[in-house]
């Protein structure tokens, strides 16, 4: 599957994430349907829950958490889980197991 941009590949094989254009974005995901669904999937981002894990004490990040599976043969959701860091690739926040409110199946279907 190629995805919206050229660069975002490369992107996410040497920095683990890749900027978007908006624009570019939107038409390569109406691709996959009508997206007749956006402003739920929008508006979902304004209930998370507040991340409680945060080592420094901060209250300013709010967050979701669900793991899915990508096979030959499609894409799974697996059970809810914790989301954990090691240490060495979360200085602040890693080492420990942190249960974040599952990401609700409307949205991952």
């Amino acid at each position: 599957m190629t995805l919206p941009s050229e660069n975002a590949a490369a992107d996410l094989a040497q920095s683990g994430f890749a900027f978007l254009d908006s624009d570019k974005s939107h038409a390569w995901l109406r691709r996959f349907g009508t997206l007749s669904d956006w402003e739920t999937f929008q508006a979902s981002w304004d209930h998370m829950a507040l991340d409680t894990y945060m080592a420094d004490g901060g209250r300013y990040r709010r967050r979701r958490h669900a793991v899915f599976c990508a096979e030959n043969d499609g894409i799974s959701r697996e059970a809810h889980q914790p989301h954990h860091q090691t240490l060495d690739a979360n200085h602040l926040n890693g080492g420990v197991a942190r249960w974040f409110e599952p990401v609700p199946a409307s949205l991952a279907s």
